[in-house]
């Protein structure tokens, strides 16, 4: 009976079941996504179900990738829980391709826990190992997820609302 109960439990939180439920405009713009995160990939299959073909192109970080392509998305192997180096292309990928949009893409970005890991870029003068060693003294520390997310948004370019001016189309997230 709990084995059941928990079954139906995982079930309903799935990210594909959930996608189904989200509201997305109605228009006949571009689209293009992005994201980040663990459950990002079952989150890019759901909409890729939902909008077929006006899905353009995007890139997705995840940790563990199970193809390379989601329709016209391509799915990046990212690290966590700390990033390395193939996390940092990835995500200036991500970088570079949202600045190439214009005012008449949409820009469908997908975040899921782990993304603050999946999807980072150091500011100029930073390097990866400044990152890894802060988040590692933090966690020794006892800093809770939040904290860490925090020291983390200041230490990257594309996080805290960065990633959405750096582009000029439509957001939706």
């Amino acid at each position: 009976m709990l084995r059941r109960l928990a079954k139906v439990a995982l079930q309903a939180v799935q990210p594909e079941r959930l996608m189904q439920s989200v509201v997305l405009p109605k228009t006949d713009q571009p689209v293009f996504v992005v994201g980040a995160g663990k459950a990002t990939f079952g989150m890019a299959m759901a909409l890729q179900r939902r909008l077929g073909q006006r899905i353009i192109g995007g890139y997705i970080n995840v940790p563990v990738v199970h193809r390379k392509r989601i329709g016209n998305i391509v799915v990046q192997k990212a690290c966590h829980p700390f990033p390395d180096a193939a996390t940092i292309a990835a995500s200036r990928r991500i970088h570079e391709y949202v600045q190439t949009l214009t005012p008449d893409d949409l820009l469908v970005c997908l975040w899921s826990g782990g993304g603050s890991s999946l999807f980072t870029l150091p500011r100029p003068g930073l390097t990866l190992q400044h990152q890894v060693d802060l988040s590692n003294k933090l966690m020794r520390a006892g800093a809770n997820i939040i904290e860490l997310n925090t020291v983390r948004k200041h230490l990257s370019q594309v996080k805290g609302g960065q990633l959405a001016a750096a582009t000029k189309a439509k957001v939706m997230s």
